[in-house]
């Protein structure tokens, strides 16, 4: 199996960043569903950062600040990668979604969908009997409906100028669980990297002690 090796791109120094200041105020519930909901697209700087903010008016700027990095065309009035990662990562908790497991999204295939789009084709070692998704279907032999198990699966992604990989065609292994094992979570942290496209729009911290708005803002009033 060949590995997604992507380069990695470094956030440097946000902690320096941030003044020493009062304790954070506590994360509301807000501020919790932003992190659930970019858990599959957040650096672990990027959430050490958030983590530390002393407000909540700064937590909403380094929303803003978060997805004008990603921003594929700071021109336009709305964020087009931020438009296409919520359809995406809605799609991957209700596919990929296991029993016990509220989200799809928290699985390896499930971010990997999120982060790599859907695979140019899927290999699985058995007929399909049992089906993928993790969506109940009725039985109406007890009334009740039943989950039905995934199987292993292979997916395969080919390199295109759209969606660039490290070899011509790269093969992922899955198993019932949706977990690719070894340092795949690492990898997909290499393609998290990648979808920064603006580095230098940072989480700067202004003289008045907050984080400094990103001047995208006024291109999309």
């Amino acid at each position: 199996m060949h590995s997604l090796r992507p380069a990695v791109l470094v956030i440097g120094g946000l902690f320096l960043l941030l003044p020493a200041a009062a304790p954070a105020q506590k994360l509301d519930d807000d501020d919790k569903r932003f992190l659930r909901d970019v858990r599959p697209l957040i650096l672990a700087d990027e959430r050490a950062v958030f983590e530390k903010l002393n407000d909540k008016a700064d937590r909403l700027v380094f929303q803003e600040i978060f997805w004008a990095r990603r921003d594929s065309d700071l021109a336009t009035p709305e964020n087009e990668f931020q438009q296409q990662y919520v359809k995406d990562r809605k799609t991957a908790d209700r596919k990929y979604r296991l029993p016990g497991l509220a989200s799809g999204s928290k699985t390896d295939c499930g971010r990997l969908f999120i982060l790599a789009g859907k695979p140019d084709r899927i290999y699985r070692d058995e007929p399909l009997t049992r089906v993928v998704v993790g969506e109940r279907f009725g039985d109406t032999r007890f009334g009740q409906p039943s989950m039905i198990v995934r199987l292993p699966e292979i997916w395969v992604y080919k390199d295109r100028p759209e969606r660039r990989m490290p070899l011509a065609r790269v093969k992922i292994g899955f198993d019932e669980e949706c977990r690719s094992g070894g340092t795949f979570s690492q990898q997909l942290d290499r393609i998290a990297a990648t979808k920064i496209v603006h580095p230098n729009i940072d989480y700067k911290v202004g003289k008045d002690g907050h984080l400094v708005k990103p001047r995208t803002n006024s291109r999309r009033r």
